[in-house]
């Protein structure tokens, strides 16, 4: 048992270093670089605790169910906890791919909603939770079918595999819901809605899986407990997915009113000499303070995006530019407004 623990504590530890090396240093948008402000800004950080905080709890409020219903399982004997231990063990290959679909949802509708595309993000959200629900269908299937195999590759013990092999079975009916809170937890998160996904989990785990297994665990043992995991799952399933497409839960991007996006027009002007552009810092004290910028600024009313870019090229810089032809179009969401550029 300690070299379990050991190993599995080196592993994360392994597993985490690897992960800030890759950041700090691989990633060509995060790696740490010398120069430019490293001051902590007070928006950026709020933004952070608002995510962070809710998915802390989140994990927190987990980890204590499963501890919970171990404790649940314990007087039942130690075939039903080797049985119990191995279910999980063998439902995570099935559960796997739900997770890696929640983390492209998560990026999708993110970058979405950032672009200022709200339709869009609600697709992505439509398609992934879709993708999920048949893949983890599927998946289940396969762990009904195949769960005599998969145990006997787990255990030698006949009364083990028996009852294991039993109550794998009864989760594989959960599969697609189960898949469709995973997903649509990842899309909440992508949207900004950290909270939701929080609740609903302490809500389904605490209100239904844990009453139900100490309901349940004395008449019908482990099998007891497994069906009221299988309900549970598909409960919370239920939940996230009339969150997701019942609530508001992708708002409205910053400056928009339901899909009519009320942007402001900027332009900026790409001038350079051989490899080197012509970039400028913003002052520490104005709105995103220290960030680089290109020469431009807001188009104001009754102007042309050519007479613009003249106007704030001679006010920047004194100089009277002759525009070309359009480089690019980009619109971007900040916290507080929409730029079209």
């Amino acid at each position: 048992m300690a070299g379990a623990a050991l190993g599995t504590a080196l592993a994360e530890g392994v597993t985490a270093l690897l992960m800030v090396w890759a950041v700090c240093r691989r990633s060509p948008q995060l790696r740490l670089k010398l120069g430019g402000s490293w001051r902590l800004e007070r928006n950026t950080l709020a933004t952070a605790a608002r995510i962070a905080v809710p998915l802390g709890l989140e994990h927190s409020v987990l980890c204590g169910a499963q501890i919970a219903t171990t404790r649940i399982v314990s007087p039942l004997g130690t075939v039903a906890i080797a049985a119990n231990s191995l279910a999980v063990t063998a439902e995570s290959l099935c559960y796997m791919p739900g997770y890696g679909i929640a983390a492209a949802a998560t990026t999708l509708v993110g970058q979405s909603l950032g672009a200022g595309r709200r339709d869009l993000a609600k697709s992505f959200a439509r398609l992934t939770v879709l993708l999920g629900m048949v893949l983890m269908g599927c998946t289940g299937v396969l762990m009904f079918l195949l769960a005599p195999q998969m145990f006997a590759l787990l255990t030698p013990v006949e009364e083990v595999r028996t009852l294991g092999v039993h109550v794998l079975r009864i989760e594989a009916f959960a599969e697609p819901l189960f898949a469709a809170s995973i997903v649509a937890a990842g899309a909440l998160r992508g949207a900004g809605d950290a909270v939701a996904p929080s609740v609903l989990n302490l809500v389904s785990m605490w209100g239904v899986r844990i009453t139900a297994s100490i309901l349940l665990a004395p008449r019908l043992g482990l099998t007891g407990v497994w069906i009221a995991m299988c309900g549970e799952l598909c409960f919370r399933g239920i939940l996230f997915l009339v969150r997701l497409f019942r609530g508001k839960s992708i708002p409205d991007p910053a400056g928009t009113k339901g899909d009519e996006i009320n942007m402001t027009e900027v332009v900026a002007a790409l001038i350079w000499q051989g490899d080197r552009f012509m970039i400028c810092q913003r002052p520490a004290h104005k709105a995103r303070g220290m960030l680089w910028e290109f020469v431009g600024g807001k188009v104001e009313p009754g102007e042309t995006r050519q007479q613009a870019l003249i106007r704030e090229c001679r006010e920047e810089l004194a100089i009277t530019v002759v525009p070309g032809p359009v480089f690019m179009e980009v619109t971007h969401t900040y916290p507080d407004l929409t730029v079209h550029l």
